[in-house]
């Protein structure tokens, strides 16, 4: 018997707004795995060399995109890992007016892949609701 292929799934926490993503870095005491600001060419993805100009400011905490069926344990690790610095996150951005979202993006072939399980429990969902964060789900059911 032959193993399913697994999902694969992208989650970080995303401020996206007008600020210094290396003096929110500062403030909130965690390094991000992906800034850039408003106008770098080529900054979000250097897949689209120089083709993309963002529009404004970005700071993501997060995980690399890996293989999982469930959405969950990856949302726990993010919740975990900024533990200490989740709260001073939520200040930061209401204070200086950011927008806040959890980003799942979840990548799959329907040919040969059962769709993920995009589930959260009850405890993360009052702990992202408690910092003012939103949840932006990406689905990409391609072959």
């Amino acid at each position: 018997m032959t193993a399913e292929p697994t999902p694969l799934m992208h989650v970080y926490l995303s401020v996206m707004g007008d600020f210094d993503p290396d003096e929110f870095t500062v403030r909130v005491g965690l390094t991000p795995t992906r800034s850039w600001r408003r106008g770098e060419r080529s900054a979000v993805d250097p897949r689209f060399a120089g083709r993309t100009v963002p529009v404004c400011d970005h700071w993501a905490f997060g995980l690399p995109e890996q293989p999982a069926f469930y959405l969950e344990p990856l949302v726990e690790e993010v919740l975990a890992e900024t533990e200490g610095q989740l709260n001073v996150l939520g200040q930061a951005v209401t204070d200086l007016g950011l927008n806040l979202e959890l980003v799942v993006v979840a990548k799959w072939d329907p040919a040969t892949t059962s769709s993920p399980a995009l589930h959260l429990n009850g405890q993360q969902m009052a702990r992202l609701g408690a910092i003012g964060a939103a949840l932006d789900i990406d689905l990409y059911a391609d072959p």
